[in-house]
């Protein structure tokens, strides 16, 4: 299909259109977030004609404040296909590991907050790295390459990230969101998957869905705001 929208500039409105119908009222959490990533892989690979993409940034807008990772990935195709409105498709067909990359870990908006107190949206696909964002910043900023040793990128963690809960208080929430039956189990499931965190969480989120974020589970009362303030410099 992408390759297809890629090669076909004619069918690009037609796919765009299925894959929006697919989102509308979508229940099935899992088939939600496919028809999410692969509208997030067609932003950047090819556009719709300049007729339809106001209703495609009509329906995206309307989406950026959902909460979770539907508001992520709206933010994310209104920055990416704007970039690819202005610039043209991709002159590269998507490759399987392209494919494989967004499924294995969603795309992101990412907000930098700079000196003058504003902020600058770039969009981070999984393959992307530290230095191609350091590379689109530079640019998007227009820093002359004599200075660009002279900045960085940092990390500003000011709440827990999952990562820094205990496996049991990772398991009460996570199973308070997807399966609240599964509860009476958290002590036993502790114990044996400790040490082995992240390979569990993966093989949860593939059966029930994302791993909740801790916004959420503040909102919910599922855990305690433990703020936690650390600075990571990339």
């Amino acid at each position: 299909m992408l390759n297809r929208g890629q090669e076909t500039p004619e069918l690009a409105d037609e796919i765009y259109i299925q894959l929006m119908k697919h989102l509308t009222e979508n229940k099935r959490f899992q088939s939600e977030d496919r028809g999410w990533l692969l509208l997030s892989m067609c932003a950047h690979a090819f556009a719709p004609s300049q007729t339809f993409s106001p209703f495609v940034f009509n329906f995206l807008v309307n989406k950026r404040s959902s909460s979770g990772l539907i508001g992520n990935y709206a933010q994310y195709c209104i920055v990416e296909l704007s970039g690819t409105l202005e610039i043209g498709s991709s002159l590269y067909r998507t490759s399987s590991d392209t494919i494989d990359s967004y499924f294995s870990r969603p795309p992101l908006l990412a907000s930098i907050s700079k000196f003058d107190g504003t902020n600058l949206d770039i969009p981070v696909a999984p393959d992307d790295d530290v230095q191609y964002v350091l590379k689109l910043v530079n640019k998007t900023l227009a820093i002359p390459k004599a200075e660009e040793d002279l900045y960085a990128l940092y990390v500003n963690y000011t709440r827990m990230r999952p990562t820094d809960m205990d496996l049991r208080t990772r398991l009460i929430i996570f199973y308070k969101k997807w399966n609240p039956a599964k509860l009476q189990y958290v002590d036993y499931f502790a114990t044996n998957w400790q040490g082995n965190e992240e390979a569990l969480f993966v093989t949860l989120e593939k059966k029930y869905g994302p791993e909740p974020t801790l916004q959420e589970a503040l909102a919910k009362g599922w855990v305690r705001n433990q703020k936690k303030e650390t600075s990571k410099f990339l």
